[in-house]
Formats: structure tokens, sequence, C-alpha cells
């Protein structure tokens, strides 16, 4: 299921390195993330590592909110 998995934890990860904005943050690798098909949940991921300021707005699915994260350039 990726990232529509119900156990999936890294939305509460990511909204928590928003909130505390740590210097550093490590996170488990999950077994398969790296696989081909869980891609763009992996840059989506990422993304909001780059730009944790920038959260899912409340009618926005994860797919949608990284549509607009790859807007945004390291300049803006």
């Amino acid at each position: 299921m990726g990232y529509d998995d119900p156990r999936n934890m890294f939305p509460a990860i990511l909204d928590a390195v928003a909130l505390i904005m740590p210097q550093a943050v490590l996170i488990e690798n999950v077994k398969g993330l790296l696989r081909p098909r869980f891609s763009d949940a992996l840059e989506y991921i990422k993304k909001r590592l780059q730009f944790p300021n920038l959260t899912r707005k409340r009618t926005e699915d994860w797919r949608n909110h990284y549509r607009r994260l790859l807007k945004i350039n390291v300049s803006d």
C-alpha cells in the first residue's frame, strides 16, 4: 500500500520535524522503500524534509502536496 498504508509513520515523523525543526533526523530504513514502485513516496519524504514548513493542506492528499512541493525551488 506504500505511503497510503495505515501503519505508515512518516506523516507523524515529518509533522514532528516541521514542529521541532531539529538539526538532524535519523529515520530507520523501511524494507522495500527503495523499490521503484515507492519512488514517488520516497521523493515526497525527501521534499518534506527539505521544506518542512510547507505543510499539507487539509484538503490535500500526499500526492497533491508532493506536486506543490515540486514547484518550490531551493532559492525560493
